[in-house]
């Protein structure tokens, strides 16, 4: 793809209806290797609503693809805007998507538009005919940037059907990010929203990833991956730039060589070099792109096109790869020192060279980024920061508002550190006023890291610093810079408090959980005089799950902090210690605690109030789905997505996913669980705690799918981690996990040598509803080794703290493990009746899988004590088992219905028939296992039957389906408990 072909065209629709900058000429080799990706594109643009992704390194073709796509004659009868992102931004709200709707024709044909479009009167002034009368502005920023993002999906609606094209998104803006997460979540019927971004950039894509990973169900979703040309497709390519019918096989390895199989570099080659491709053989290879190196070949290709430019056109063609972006024929001059006809004739001549090209918009940019960034490469050091220096003066002198961003940057190029930071700190209290922590965090380390800042300067953007990279996208990153300025000898002892107390946050946040705590407790003493702040710090002290002492010292924190909060002047630290005092006293198990939740608010008078709230929802929904509370959780989750609606410059979703995929695993909702979870844990966001949440459910998911061995291998690293960070909740429940393994391997003592690593937990922290789900699986195998009286003595301790706990699924727990004691000393009876206790509570709240586990035990105390009806009951837990796909826990079932010659009813296995060509049950069982990868060894023991037998189904399944290999289970058969016992 040549520099040529980078030029921005328009797309060929109605006039008006294409936005202000053009995509580019079509390359004379056509789109090589690219028909599936295209296929791909248009499919799902004609399909609105629909989101598009398109990614891959630079200079690989994307831009050509798009062009290409929105070439095609389907699409020609939609309206197309292109917006492009640019690496130097300011935290201007989005940006790129103006771009786009700044294509529009000053009267665009739209359907009818609400008051709230009037909002887009201050960033689209172009569409002033056609917009609704502006309404009042909001007085907070954030609440502002909602209306505008509610105003923009209703103009987007208002347009029909339309493919909105974002060029560039590894440098979109904040708001932009956000606004993709927006659409997403209720996209416009007509809308096809088509985003290209790098890979390589590896900071941002994360973020734009978890912002269109919530996209409404029913709308479409396609992830088009551009890779570079094989070497097929580069001789392909070659052929028609060099109009030929063939070239050799060595030529076409050479020149995939030289060029990465990258479209544009490959063109710059042969463009350049027609004549002389035999000689190419001392060139360079190709290096890694942008910020590590551009290819040499386009390195090559600029120097050869620039050796006939002169003096004038080099200097306006270095200054614009300093400026980094498209900008005006003045500022070029200005920057340059030339006066305007010496700029006209420079950038003329540069334009002819085709190492510049003209925007519609009569800026002046490089035909593609890399070239941009070749030029900048052959810099020497001084001519770099002088025109530094003269851009930061130039555009420091312009009109208001100055670009702040770009000033700090070009300052700090010119090894002008104060003025850098100067500007850093100025774009970074503009990042903040518009909800951009991240830009915020990351302009605010930059100024911290200038040569020559006084101490009261370091101490005031510590400060800063340590409120925005608490939401940043990386906050560990600040905490070096934090902790210096902390250390310093002359930071006031309420100002170092302060810093403690970021610090202490940003560590808990990461998961660097030993740390955190003394530097919290630290903080309270220093901040005796700033109650708001010491108000904060000690409620997060007060939380049982991070405390390190008993329950009674995390109360004590916690009437500390109601002191403090009454001494506070600020009301959203009132409603912080409210809400994490109820969420807390619900972890306890106390009823007070949902009293106290009843009494907050749903909403909060300020957007401090409501981010408050929005942590105290977050906190009620979590503990409440752990004690088994499922219809509080949900009450909760619907108050945190309200709250999230109103707080758009919150990114909450992974939290928001997490939440929704632990209630789903509690109450049986486990279709797609297990994808949605791994989903998660690709994207990696989140922070620690939560990733580790998301893989205690997914570890308990692969063993439910007797996936032992993986199930094994997650609950031990899980383990390892927890007690090493202090993460009670995740030790416990890993502790809960590796005994039940063990127990159902026959391991008595190892299982309860597991369990009691939890139960040390337990024991020291005193709040035994956190048991619900060890301390039946250690009764069990205190039970199965022996100890009588140490299972008897646990459970009474157990169901003795619990009984009076608002904490169903400790009750339930508590019920089970008394059947477990009675079922041991002969009383079935009795023991069939806890387990019924266990079952109805169970299935009231609503949990099938806990519910199914009594039933089990209910099924097999009646059967022990004569009653047939426990046969029945055995069945209806295979019956839950099965549907909830718990392949593991419902083998055990199997083997309790063989021990007892109970025979499976015909859905099940069919009577005792000849299946002949067909499939039976068990052969199918063992298939289902073999096909997900399971060696004979682990298939015998999940089934509990032996390799022997296992082997024999395995060779009559292969024969009767015709198969060479056991790969061909996994596409001939159902997945384990659908339809097949």
């Amino acid at each position: 793809m040549s520099p040529k072909d980078q030029q921005r065209a328009p797309a060929e629709t109605r006039p008006g209806e294409v936005a202000a900058h053009r995509c580019a000429r079509r390359s004379p080799a056509g789109l090589v290797g690219r028909e599936r990706e295209l296929r791909l594109l248009l499919e799902a643009t004609l399909d609105p609503p629909a989101l598009i992704l398109v990614e891959g390194e630079a200079g690989v073709g994307k831009s050509a693809l798009v062009r290409a796509m929105i070439a095609a004659p389907p699409i020609r009868g939609r309206r197309v805007l292109v917006g492009h992102c640019h690496r130097l931004r300011e935290p201007f709200v989005l940006g790129p998507v103006v771009e786009a709707l700044c294509g529009l024709t000053a009267r665009p044909s739209l359907g009818p538009l609400g008051p709230v479009v009037g909002a887009l009167h201050q960033i689209l002034p172009e569409l002033a005919g056609v917009l609704p009368a502006q309404p009042a502005p909001l007085r907070d920023p954030r609440a502002e940037r909602h209306r505008i993002f509610r105003a923009l999906r209703e103009l987007f609606a208002a347009l029909g059907p339309t493919a909105c094209v974002l060029e560039d998104v590894h440098w979109a803006d904040e708001s932009t990010l956000e606004l993709l997460g927006f659409l997403a979540s209720d996209p416009p019927e007509g809308l096809s929203l088509l985003v290209t971004y790098r890979d390589e950039h590896l900071s941002p894509v994360p973020s734009l990833l978890a912002a269109t990973a919530g996209l409404r169900i029913g709308a479409r979703k396609a992830c088009v991956r551009v890779l570079p040309l094989s070497v097929d497709e580069v001789a392909r390519m070659s052929c028609g730039l060099l109009e030929t019918e063939t070239v050799s096989n060595e030529l076409a390895r050479h020149l995939h060589g030289q060029t990465a199989g990258l479209p544009f570099a490959l063109e710059e080659v042969v463009r350049l070099h027609r004549g002389q491709l035999e000689r190419v053989d001392g060139w360079r290879t190709v290096a890694e792109l942008e910020h590590m190196r551009v290819p040499p070949a386009v390195q090559q290709t600029l120097r050869e096109r620039m050796e006939c430019l002169s003096a004038d056109a080099w200097l306006v063609t270095r200054t614009v790869a300093v400026l980094a972006a498209p900008v005006g024929q003045e500022l070029i001059g200005k920057v340059a020192g030339l006066r305007s006809t010496r700029t006209i004739k420079a950038l003329s001549a540069a334009l002819s060279a085709a190492v510049l090209e003209e925007r519609p918009d009569g800026r002046f940019g490089f035909l593609h980024a890399l070239a941009g960034q070749a030029v900048y490469d052959e810099l020497s050091g001084p001519e770099r920061r002088w025109l530094h220096r003269r851009a930061a003066e130039a555009l420091g002198s312009g009109q208001e508002p100055r670009p702040l961003a770009q000033l700090a940057h070009h300052f700090g190029e010119a090894d002008c550190p104060a003025q850098a930071a100067r500007y850093c700190e100025a774009a970074a209290d503009a990042a903040t006023a518009v909800g951009d922590d991240r830009s915020a965090a990351r302009l605010l380390e930059q100024a911290l890291r200038s040569r020559g800042l006084s101490h009261p300067a370091r101490v005031r953007l510590a400060v800063k610093l340590g409120a925005a990279a608490l939401y940043s996208a990386d906050p560990g990153r600040a905490i070096t810079s934090l902790e210096d300025v902390r250390d310093a000898e002359r930071v006031p002892v309420p100002v170092r408090g302060e810093l403690r107390y970021r610090i202490a946050r940003l560590r808990y946040q990461i998961g660097d959980v030993g740390a955190w705590r003394a530097e919290m407790e630290r903080a309270v003493g220093e901040l005796s005089s700033r109650p708001n702040l010491a108000a904060c710090a000690m409620i997060t002290l007060a939380w049982p799950v991070v405390g390190q002492g008993d329950v009674a010292d995390d109360l004590a924190w916690l009437g500390r902090a109601e002191e403090a909060a009454a001494r506070a002047d600020d009301p959203a630290v009132r409603v912080a210690v409210a809400g994490q005092r109820a969420a807390i006293l619900v972890c306890l198990g106390g009823r007070e605690g949902w009293r106290a939740a009843e009494r907050l608010p749903r909403r909060g008078r300020s957007p401090e109030e409501s981010l408050e709230l929005l942590s105290a929802y977050q906190s009620l929904a979590a503990t409440a789905t752990g004690l088994g509370s499922f219809g509080r959780a949900e009450d909760f989750l619907r108050a945190v997505a309200v709250l999230v609606d109103e707080l758009p410059y919150v990114s909450w979703s992974p939290w928001l996913k997490s939440a929704r995929a632990a209630l789903d695993w509690r109450t049986g909702r486990w279709t797609g669980l297990e994808e949605r979870l791994r989903a998660m844990a690709e994207h990696g966001t989140g922070g620690p705690a939560l990733a580790v949440s998301n893989e205690m459910i997914l570890a308990a998911l692969v063993l439910s799918r007797s996936r032992i061995q993986e199930a094994e291998q997650r609950f031990t690293a899980i383990r390892d981690r927890a007690e090493a960070r202090g993460w009670m909740g995740a030790g416990i429940a890993a502790a809960s996990g590796l005994a039940r393994i063990l127990l159902a391997r026959g391991d008595a003592h190892g299982a309860a040598e597991a369990a009691a690593r939890g139960l040390a937990v337990l024991e020291r922290k005193g709040i035994w509803v956190w048991g619900r789900e060890l301390v039946p699986v250690a009764v069990q195998a205190l039970v199965a080794r022996g100890d009588l009286a140490a299972g008897i003595a646990l459970t009474e301790r157990f169901t003795s703290a619990v009984e009076g706990c608002d904490a169903p699924a400790a009750r339930a727990a508590g019920r089970f493990c008394r059947a477990v004691v009675a079922e041991a000393e002969g009383l079935h009876a009795a023991a069939a009746r806890g387990f019924a206790e266990a079952a109805a509570i169970s299935s009231d709240l609503p949990a099938p899988y806990e519910a199914a586990a009594a039933r089990a035990g209910q099924a097999r105390c009646l059967l022990a004590a004569g009653d047939e009806d426990g046969a029945e009951l055995l069945l209806g837990a295979l019956t839950a088992y099965d549907e909830l796909g718990a392949v593991w826990d419902g083998a055990q079932v199997r083997a309790e219905l063989k021990k007892h010659d109970i025979p499976l009813p015909s859905q099940w296995r069919g009577g005792r028939r000849a299946y002949g060509n067909e499939l039976s049950p068990r052969e199918a069982e063992v298939a289902q296992l073999a096909g997900m990868g399971r060696k004979n060894r682990e298939i015998a023991e999940t089934l509990f039957i032996s390799p022997r037998t296992v082997e024999t189904h395995v060779a009559s399944a292969l024969r009767k389906l015709g198969a060479d290999s056991r790969d061909a289970f996994a596409d001939s058969l159902p997945a384990p408990g659908v339809g097949v016992a």
